[in-house]
């Protein structure tokens, strides 16, 4: 008797709390990825991308003030052969618009690598204490960073 009630309590409760963990999630306001970036960013970050036919993984230290460094490991294959370039040092500016990163001023020792006053556009898709997800505004092309396990 008492085994038949709670198998008929849990029958009727369990639509409750399957609605409660619905899948889909809330869309968020405008901007709000924006200040969790700016929240959660300071620290240092790393992830690969690929920019001009050239995969390069990018070690960043993003600070508060907006001002950024780091250091871009670069790595060129053609065919079976793989040409790594000695780690090119970086800095840069970045800011928050909305939803979106933007990252300018960058600077680093060889030319042509960035075009002057570039400003690279990076629409925010995720945002987490240990990892931040975006689409290039240009190209649509995804990119995940990832903290350092030193900077938290």
């Amino acid at each position: 008797m008492i085994s038949r009630m709670t198998c008929r309590l849990s029958l009727a409760i369990l639509p409750l709390l399957l609605g409660s963990c619905g899948l889909t999630r809330e869309p968020q306001a405008p901007g709000e990825l924006g200040r969790q970036f700016t929240s959660t960013i300071p620290g240092a970050w790393s992830g690969t991308i690929s920019r001009n036919g050239l995969e390069c993984r990018m070690i960043k230290q993003y600070k508060r003030d907006g001002s950024a460094q780091g250091v871009l490991l670069l790595k060129k294959s053609q065919g079976r052969v793989s040409f790594v370039m000695p780690e090119i040092p970086f800095k840069s500016r970045w800011r928050v618009k909305g939803d979106v990163v933007e990252t300018y001023g960058i600077e680093t020792g060889i030319p042509g690598l960035f075009k002057p006053g570039e400003v690279i556009r990076d629409k925010l898709v995720s945002v987490s204490q240990n990892r931040i997800s975006w689409r290039a505004v240009d190209s649509g092309n995804p990119q995940t960073i990832t903290r350092l396990e030193s900077s938290r």
